[in-house]
């Protein structure tokens, strides 16, 4: 990272002030390429920028009270996703998925979208307006989204996002005009790895972009909706891809933990999951292989009669379990660390904070604090304890009353799980000692 730099600013549309590059002049250059489809103005540096990417400098050091998250040459500062502000990260592909995150957070903020982890494809970006044309993936990390969004782009597809989607709160989604990312290696596909090396653009060991294309991805501001909803659960083992149906109410559990929940945004993320669980066709698409995966959602694209399973019918492992007190966002990072939650005393007694709204929707209970962002699913039991919760209560307390409503579980797993409820309900604000 020696190299003579180049300071530019890029105004970008839809965002409220500059992004600020500070790069080597050939590194500069691949940045302008990523964002071919969103446009923006490049402009002399000027006053305070909105975000800041640059190589780290000699005997690079922050002052005390700021941390700093992850490790490498690149830093991207003013991060609107940490708390600290500042990301390092090994390579510049690597700076730029966490630049991209922070510009789509910025954006939805600015603009009052909602923002869901997925990606969303058509078969024809002229008639994207079409309700019945688009296909918006979710899946867990390591699911394969991102690779099969680039191999059904393979066969014809046009991309509208990957990772990251603008939705306005009614549910039509807004392209960005951000190319995929994919992790490497590739798994197994002459046609995926023949698309990938015509279109292949920045990139590292780990991880590759597409080069920005109009011809097979949508540039900003694309609107589209979706006709098609696909979960993807992807096994190890070889097996013939198909797809499982899902009800509405499953649906939704797919949806509301998906979406990236930013100040006031809680309510209305939970309205959208419902309207598009209620409104959309959804399955689970179980693969091993993404070439099959592929030809399968193509023909659910076609309008071909798909022979799919229901839930209980299907070899998914998307079923809840029978016994569990509450369902939190989960974490799509592999590997990392889970936050460390509140310790709670068996004896303290808590109660409901004041602004928390129980709502149910599709039959699901739902804790939402629209200042806290906060959105928490409860099964009935925890329903029921959150009703309690609106006068002191105990851990120990509430731990007697789930053991009488579940003699079968053991006591020392009961106490775990209230305690684990509380806990989380602590940490999201939704709850205080009384």
């Amino acid at each position: 990272m020696n190299n003579a730099t180049t300071r530019q600013d890029l105004l970008f549309e839809g965002l409220p002030g500059p992004v600020r590059l500070v790069l080597p002049a050939e590194e500069m250059e691949d940045v302008y390429g990523q964002y071919a489809l969103w446009p923006h103005a490049c402009v002399s540096p000027k006053g305070e920028p909105l975000l800041l990417l640059r190589p780290e400098g000699e005997n690079e050091d922050f002052s005390a009270n700021v941390e700093v998250d992850g490790d490498g040459p690149y830093i991207l500062e003013k991060d609107p996703t940490l708390d600290f502000g500042v990301r390092r990260e090994e390579s510049l592909a690597a700076g730029l998925c966490s630049l991209n995150i922070a510009m789509v957070t910025h954006l939805c903020r600015s603009r009052g979208l909602l923002c869901l982890h997925g990606a969303l494809l058509s078969p024809d970006s002229e008639n994207s307006d079409e309700a019945s044309s688009g296909l918006l993936i979710l899946g867990n990390n390591r699911a394969g989204k991102s690779t099969l969004t680039v191999r059904l782009m393979a066969e014809g597809l046009v991309s509208h996002g990957d990772d990251m989607l603008g939705l306005e709160p009614e549910g039509t989604m807004i392209a960005l005009g951000i190319a995929p990312r994919l992790r490497l290696p590739l798994p197994a596909s002459a046609r995926l790895a023949d698309f990938v090396a015509k279109h292949r653009g920045t990139g590292d060991e780990r991880a590759t972009f597409l080069v920005p294309n109009a011809a097979i991805m949508s540039p900003f501001g694309t609107r589209c909706r979706a006709g098609h909803i696909v979960v993807l659960e992807r096994r190890a083992e070889e097996m013939p891809a198909r797809l499982v149906r899902l009800e509405p109410a499953e649906a939704l559990d797919e949806l509301v933990f998906r979406f990236y929940l930013q100040e006031g945004t809680a309510l209305s993320a939970l309205e959208c999951a419902t309207r598009l669980a209620s409104t959309v066709p959804c399955h689970v698409l179980v693969y091993s292989d993404v070439d099959e995966a592929c030809a399968l959602l193509a023909s659910l694209l076609a309008g071909e009669d798909i022979e799919s399973a229901t839930l209980s019918e299907g070899p998914c492992k998307h079923p809840p379990p029978s016994y569990s007190l509450s369902r939190l966002k989960e974490e799509d990072n592999e590997g990392a660390q889970s936050p460390e939650l509140p310790q709670i005393l068996p004896e303290q007694e808590y109660r409901q904070c004041e602004g928390t709204e129980l709502v149910t929707r599709l039959g699901k209970s739902f804790l939402v604090h629209r200042e806290q962002s906060a959105l928490h699913a409860l099964n009935e039991t925890g329903r029921v304890l959150w009703l309690m919760l609106a006068d002191p209560l105990s851990v120990a307390e509430a731990s007697l009353l789930v053991r009488e409503a579940y003699p079968m579980i053991s006591r020392a797993q009961i106490e775990e799980d209230v305690c684990n409820l509380f806990a989380d309900l602590l940490d999201a604000g939704l709850i205080e000692p009384a």
